[in-house]
């Protein structure tokens, strides 16, 4: 599965900032969505779980600290990570 993310990842030229720097499809971040109001109402601020470090690491230096990976790509993570 990291693989088929670093793929992803690496086809990416441009991505706009509402979108997950790992399949490009939209993030749902709270700081790019109009309105903002506070970055603790985003969805992975209320995560039970951190994302993991290793799926972080895919995500291409450019885009780090900038975008935010989607929910599709965390619950992708966790189901090929669950036994």
């Amino acid at each position: 599965m990291m693989e088929l993310f670093h793929k992803l990842a690496g086809t990416r030229s441009n991505i706009a900032p509402d979108g997950c720097p790992l399949c490009g499809q939209k993030n749902q971040c709270s700081m790019t969505l109009p309105g903002y109001q506070n970055p603790k109402d985003c969805w992975c601020m209320n995560l039970d779980e951190r994302i993991p470090e290793e799926l972080l690491e895919q995500v291409p230096e450019r885009y780090r600290g900038k975008n935010c990976i989607c929910q599709a790509c965390l619950q992708r993570y966790w189901s090929d990570e669950t036994p």
